[in-house]
């Protein structure tokens, strides 16, 4: 069964890090020439961080783990520095392509 845009915004974004919501799916980022998604934008619960596009985190969607019936489990770091990875290698590699 499919997944419309308005389903995702209704899912909870959790990490799966540190187990943390995230927040919601504000927007889809898609890439033009091939028609594919290539990231979910998430928006933060409270309405004022929704009003401020610097509190979004931007998400690959090679870092979506799975997509549920409620939630989407993602691969991502907490903040820009912060990963729960175990050592100094891995967290090069999991923070890397964190964006905003």
């Amino acid at each position: 069964m499919g997944c419309t845009t308005f389903d995702l915004r209704e899912k909870d974004v959790i990490n799966m890090c540190d187990g943390k919501k995230l927040g919601c799916v504000g927007e889809l980022e898609i890439d033009p020439e091939c028609g594919k998604i290539t990231a979910i934008i998430v928006s933060p619960e409270s309405f004022t961080s929704m009003l401020f596009s610097k509190n979004q985190i931007r998400i690959p969607w090679d870092k979506i783990i799975r997509i549920g019936c409620d939630t989407i489990l993602v691969d991502a770091p907490r903040q820009k520095d912060e990963c729960s990875c175990s050592t100094s290698h891995d967290k090069e590699k999991k923070c890397k392509w964190w964006q905003f």
